[in-house]
């Protein structure tokens, strides 16, 4: 599955760029400019969504603009100059967990019916219903 995560690129330009993930504190990166440091942020990315997939850990959606905010004035107030990215990453399949879900039945169909018009499982129209309410909520 496919997602997006912010990245703050700071540093001087001309200079190193430095690559890091409000989502996940440890997750850095770099390069000499700014492609080569977003072409590193998104390898470090995968590869730490990989780690985190095989130690069966929870994998965050990305962060609230609150949030990215704060991080960029403290960047920003260490005298870095900051730059925002949207990064893509491919977040690897985890094994799903069986849950037990009572529904009224009326709802239930509904449920079946617009998954099976668009192609989807249930549990797929389920899942993707539960994260787009997540993500704007």
């Amino acid at each position: 599955m496919k997602q997006f995560y912010n990245a703050i690129l700071s540093g001087a330009d001309g200079g190193y760029i430095t690559v890091a993930f409000p989502d996940f504190p440890g997750c850095v990166s770099g390069g000499e400019n700014i492609s080569a440091a977003l072409a590193a942020g998104r390898e470090a990315l995968n590869f730490h969504l990989e780690g985190m997939a095989a130690d069966d850990e929870a994998i965050p959606l990305e962060s609230s603009d609150a949030a990215l905010k704060e991080l960029l004035d403290e960047a920003e107030g260490h005298g870095d100059t900051c730059r925002v990215a949207v990064i893509e990453a491919d977040v690897p399949d985890q094994e799903p967990a069986r849950i037990n879900v009572s529904l009224p039945r009326h709802v239930l169909d509904r449920i079946d019916q617009y998954a099976k018009k668009h192609n989807r499982t249930r549990s797929a129209f389920l899942a993707e219903s539960a994260m787009n309410y997540i993500r704007n909520h």
